[in-house]
């Protein structure tokens, strides 16, 4: 599944995607994950205009979950704001495309899918998005 990610995300970006190294399976809706993954890499290529983006994962062998993470060197989030970013609506640059929605999905899916999600930001110097779910399937109906 991770392949898979990776694959879709370097054919559609075609710049800076490195493969992981490590092999992970996992059993989780592949079209969902793919979509928070996408999401988050959309954002950072939005608010990133010159710097680097990384996304990547590690196994966490104690809880049993992966976490995958975008990071960026974009224009960050400021700090009265960050709280907001996973609602329904929000938009905190209204110059940039978007209808405020992306997050507040990928909020639901990860939860959905027995899931944590979170961001780190520092305004001026970029942001981390980040979820980390169950690697055995734990999915809510």
């Amino acid at each position: 599944l991770v392949r898979i990610i990776f694959q879709v995300a370097q054919n559609r970006f075609r710049k800076g995607i490195v493969a992981p190294a490590a092999q992970c399976f996992m059993y989780t809706d592949r079209i969902r994950l793919s979509q928070v993954i996408i999401n988050f890499t959309n954002n950072a290529l939005k608010f990133t205009s010159k710097g680097s983006i990384e996304m990547g994962y590690r196994i966490e062998e104690a809880s049993d979950e992966i976490y995958f993470y975008v990071k960026d060197t974009g224009i960050g989030i400021p700090a009265d704001k960050i709280d907001k970013v996973f609602e329904r609506f929000v938009k905190l640059n209204s110059f940039i495309k978007g209808t405020g929605l992306g997050l507040a999905i990928c909020r639901v899916i990860v939860e959905r899918l027995g899931g944590v999600i979170g961001v780190e930001s520092k305004e001026g110097e970029g942001s981390r998005f980040w979820f980390r779910i169950p690697r055995s399937e734990k999915i809510e109906k």
